[in-house]
């Protein structure tokens, strides 16, 4: 599990305002938020193949999952990669895991892909590796509640392994220093909060 490493899209407030919005160019914040909705539907999409259930017996090649699933091979070693490039999927071997370490700072983006409803949120924190094996267990119990029970996990030596000990999967704990709020429908809106450092 990781925080997605994800550019802010420019939302401004307040004096810092005309700052902010030449740090990141138009044509930038505009491919943003036209390519934002990608990753909800990644994440619908790997929900509906049950991604999650294949990789909790532990690491699996894209061949091995995509003949679970029936589906490309190719086709489904892309969608993995576009998972990781999200860090939707991630191992401990792989580049997120070291970009985490060296920059906590992270994005993490969350809504729906409809323009007339919904909300979209952006959280902004720094992201901290949660080891504890007394709270990875809460959060475990908190993913089998949610996902009514597809998600199986047990905590042990500081990170999620599936039920018979198998595989890994980090989990990163975001504490909020921004968060951003767009209301889509009627009436649409936008709000910002800021938290104090602790």
């Amino acid at each position: 599990m990781s925080a997605a490493m994800v550019s802010t899209h420019g939302v401004m407030e307040g004096e810092g305002a005309a700052t902010n919005a030449q740090a990141v160019p138009a044509h930038v914040q505009l491919t943003q938020m036209a390519t934002g909705c990608w990753i909800s539907q990644l994440v619908s999409t790997a929900a509906n193949l049950c991604i999650a259930d294949h990789l909790s017996g532990g690491p699996k090649s894209a061949r091995e999952i995509a003949e679970a699933v029936r589906c490309n091979p190719r086709a489904l070693h892309r969608f993995m990669r576009a998972l990781a490039n999200f860090g939707i999927v991630m191992s401990a071997g792989e580049q997120k895991f070291a970009n985490l370490r060296a920059n906590p700072h992270v994005v993490l983006t969350t809504g729906c892909n409809r323009w007339d409803g919904g909300l979209d949120v952006v959280v902004e924190g720094d992201a901290v590796q949660v080891t504890d094996d007394a709270v990875l267990g809460r959060i475990a119990a908190a993913f089998t509640t949610k996902w009514d029970g597809r998600w199986q996990f047990t905590a042990r030596g500081g990170c999620f392994r599936d039920t018979d000990g198998r595989g890994e999967a980090m989990v990163f704990s975001v504490t909020p220093a921004k968060v951003f709020a767009h209301a889509k429908g009627d009436p649409f809106g936008a709000t910002t909060h800021r938290f104090p450092h602790s």
